[in-house]
């Protein structure tokens, strides 16, 4: 098998686990409360600013972390069969979702800082570890574009796509999730149509974690009940295309949800827009 790798994940974790984060609460230029919740302090504090603070480690033992966490990844890895190949991706500049999100900006809600070392740890993982920066899109369409080349032909290794964003879950073929403090390990084999399912209930639900809107009131639940008799891509488009005119939403939207949750099949793929 090639693996590809969502390095992205890595540069976050690796870096937040390189330092202590507190949340500190606002009056003015006074700090009111300092704590580890920031939802506690969000409840607590409704008409205050919160803002985060880290106290960084030394930057050895961030990359120490960093170089922990990639081998551990390649180790399973390495259990679930023969590795050929791991290939590293890292998403860099021109992100063309920024200019496709018009209703609200494109993971705008992530108000957090980055880790203090997370630009050292991603000039590690390409000096050491020969991650590819993407430039144009995201770490996550490079593994798409590379899951879908070998669905289309079936030949040669396998590729295995490691990651722990369920967006992947679009592209048919394997999939690794490795564990992390609040989730199991999944290791699973995607079917094209189960592809399409997952992709198509995106455009319903839109996503939170990134800032896309969806269908108000439609969750995953709703979403797997509405696609559950869609045999092909065209019934879960007209499936999808329908519930967004019922709900006297535009095809504007449904397509501008549609085009931030889809991954590029290749290098110059473009969504698209569903029409009347």
């Amino acid at each position: 098998m090639k693996a590809y790798i969502d390095a992205d994940v890595i540069a976050y974790s690796a870096g937040f686990a390189s330092e202590e984060r507190v949340w500190v609460a606002w009056d003015g230029d006074f700090p009111v409360e300092v704590c580890k919740d920031k939802g506690y302090l969000k409840q607590e504090y409704p008409d205050l600013e919160i803002t985060c603070q880290a106290e960084p480690s030394d930057t050895t033992l961030a990359l120490l972390n960093t170089d922990d966490m990639v081998e551990r990844i390649m180790e399973r890895l390495r259990d679930l069969g023969p590795i050929e190949s791991f290939h590293l991706c890292l998403t860099g500049e021109g992100n063309f979702r920024q200019e496709v999100a018009k209703t609200q900006p494109y993971k705008g809600n992530r108000t957090a800082p980055r880790p203090h070392h997370h630009a050292r740890i991603r000039e590690h993982l390409v000096l050491e570890w020969g991650a590819r920066v993407v430039k144009g899109y995201e770490a996550d369409d490079a593994l798409s574009i590379k899951g879908w080349e070998w669905w289309r032909n079936r030949k040669g290794s396998p590729v295995i796509m490691a990651s722990i964003d369920k967006d992947l879950l679009q592209v048919p073929g394997l999939h690794f999730s490795w564990q992390t403090h609040n989730k199991e390990e999944v290791y699973e084999h995607i079917e094209e149509l189960e592809a399409h399912r997952h992709f198509w209930s995106q455009v319903l639900t839109g996503d939170n974690g990134d800032n896309i809107p969806g269908i108000k009131g439609i969750g995953n639940k709703r979403a797997t009940k509405l696609l559950q008799d869609c045999e092909t891509w065209e019934e879960m488009q007209a499936k999808v295309k329908e519930t967004y005119l019922k709900k006297e939403y535009t095809l504007d939207q449904l397509n501008e949800t549609a085009e931030l949750v889809y991954l590029l099949r290749t290098e110059d793929d473009k969504w698209e827009p569903v029409t009347q």
